[in-house]
């Protein structure tokens, strides 16, 4: 997508290392703005192709190439709020949880700290909304980094403290898994073109092969990565 974007005049608090701000597009629609380089553009575009693929809740996105200044445009959230385990049993989509970690797990994501949770209050605070988001540090922006992993699941360190994984998550991270596990070569590679030919990086069929084993092996790497988080 290109520019010119207008930055924001009303303060959003944003939190996040790439300090991304709010800009709007020519078409008036709103978005937060991050630069990133290739490697991160690379992460955020399979996790949010893959992701849309196999039922993750991600917000509309793209790519700007403004100036010197290429990055990642995430479309804004209204009245956004950080983990707090107190708002998961007012989540009207807590499978959007399982989902999203079952894609951490796939791409290789160790950075779904805090911050990375984005919950949207709906019906004035009567429940929230869990979207996916910040996926820039996951493996998969690296692709020979990603196939030394082979089917290595990531650790889930950088989860909250008090992170824990209740039934509707489980099952559907385990579905997910098994959407990304069924879906045809042609699909994953496709995807892989499209972000690599987006982001301007190289190693096309490293990442291929890496990312269809893993998806092949979908099942048994959430499960690997589900047995590493605090269960209800």
């Amino acid at each position: 997508m290109r520019g010119p974007f207008v930055r924001a005049e009303e303060d959003f608090v944003l939190q996040g290392a790439h300090h991304p701000y709010v800009v709007s597009d020519p078409a008036g629609r709103w978005w937060v703005y991050k630069r990133l380089q290739p490697r991160g553009i690379l992460a955020e575009s399979i996790g949010g192709l893959l992701g849309r693929l196999i039922g993750v809740e991600v917000p509309e996105f793209a790519v700007f190439d403004e100036e010197d200044e290429r990055g990642w445009l995430s479309a804004l959230v209204i009245d956004p709020h950080h983990w707090d385990r107190s708002r998961v049993g007012a989540l009207a989509n807590p499978e959007g949880i399982g989902r999203m970690l079952a894609l951490d797990a796939l791409i290789h994501n160790e950075d779904r700290n805090t911050e990375n949770f984005i919950f949207e209050m709906q019906d004035e605070g009567e429940s929230f909304r869990c979207w996916a988001i910040d996926m820039e540090s996951a493996l998969v922006g690296m692709p020979r980094a990603l196939s030394s992993k082979g089917t290595q699941a990531p650790r889930p360190h950088a989860l909250p403290s008090d992170f824990v994984m209740i039934g509707a998550m489980r099952v559907a991270a385990s579905e997910a898994a098994r959407v990304a596990a069924r879906a045809p070569d042609t699909i994953i590679r496709e995807l892989v073109h499209i972000a690599m030919d987006t982001a301007g990086t190289m190693d096309r069929d490293v990442l291929c092969s890496a990312l269809l084993a893993r998806c092949r092996q979908a099942p048994q790497i959430v499960e690997d990565y589900l047995r590493l988080i605090p269960q209800t």
